[in-house]
Parts: C-alpha cells; sequence; structure tokens
C-alpha cells in the first residue's frame, strides 16, 4: 500500500504555507488558470458555526468543479460533510457552493478521469506517494478510496 502524505511530515509544510496561500488568494487574486483554480474554501465549524478558510484546489472536469481532499482526516473536510455548503472565495469575491461527496461509481469513474491527466496524475502521484499508473486497478481503487472527493455546486449568483 502506498504511503500517505498526511501521515508524513509533509502535514507541518502545510500548516506554514496555507497561510501564506489564504493571504495570496484573498488579498491579491491569485487564482491559477481557468481549468485548475487555486481558491479558499470557506467552511462553517460542525459545532460552532464559525467560518474556517482553507486554500484548495478546484479542477473542473467536464463543465463540473470539483475538490479532491487529500487530507481525508482534515478538519474542513468532516465540517464540509456535515454542513454540505460552502463559499468559494477568491479577493473579495464570495460565491456560495452546494457541496455534494462523491461515492462508489461515480468517484470511481472521476477519479479516472483525474488520475489520466497528466498535471493532475501528478499530484496523485504526489499524495500516495507511488505513480498511479504502477498500480493495479484494485490497488488504485483502494488507495483513491480515501481521499474524499467533492463536486461544487452554484447556489446563488457571485457577490462582491
Amino acid at each position: 500500500m502506498p504511503t500517505r502524505l498526511d501521515t508524513g511530515p509533509w502535514r507541518h509544510f502545510y500548516r506554514l504555507i496555507n497561510p501564506a496561500s489564504r493571504l495570496l488568494i484573498r488579498r491579491f487574486r491569485v487564482g491559477g488558470p481557468s481549468d485548475d483554480l487555486l481558491r479558499v474554501l470557506r467552511v462553517r465549524g460542525r459545532t460552532t458555526g464559525q467560518p474556517y478558510d482553507v486554500p484548495v484546489r478546484i479542477n473542473t472536469i467536464g463543465g463540473n468543479r470539483y475538490v479532491v481532499a487529500m487530507f481525508s482526516r482534515a478538519q474542513w473536510v468532516k465540517n464540509l460533510r456535515a454542513t454540505g455548503f460552502a463559499e468559494v472565495v477568491l479577493g473579495k469575491d464570495t460565491e456560495r457552493v452546494a457541496v455534494h461527496e462523491l461515492h462508489d461509481r461515480s468517484k470511481t469513474d472521476f477519479m479516472a478521469t483525474y488520475v489520466s491527466e497528466p498535471k493532475l496524475a501528478k499530484r496523485m502521484k504526489t499524495a500516495l506517494g507511488v505513480d498511479p499508473s504502477r498500480l493495479d486497478p484494485e490497488d488504485l481503487r483502494l488507495a483513491i478510496s480515501e481521499f474524499p472527493v467533492f463536486r461544487l455546486d452554484p447556489t446563488a449568483a457571485t457577490s462582491s
């Protein structure tokens, strides 16, 4: 089984880089190309209701927007599952989205498409610690089962 990125020393790197990423996205509107959006995802806490901001990559595949959580045990993932809604933030623009987690066949189909694109496969290789193309289908299915995948559907007009 491949080594997970979120169990090793890399998790400490994200504690340092996330505040800088949030600043760049919210203040300077650094966001990336339209097919690979770097955005802040604002999620309400499960118990406190307090908003939490986390920088995420939003991938556009087949006209839909998706977030693949590389850290399945992260608090923002648990909050997102509990609330089902979030806000996508770039600068002062905020878009409210409904969030739907993919399961079973739809997740498997999505991940097959995800790892077939070279740029995205490279991210998955980093997260898994092994090239996904080197895994047999069953090992790949088991490896990606740990990665939550969320589809983002707009619920309201973008506000400034």
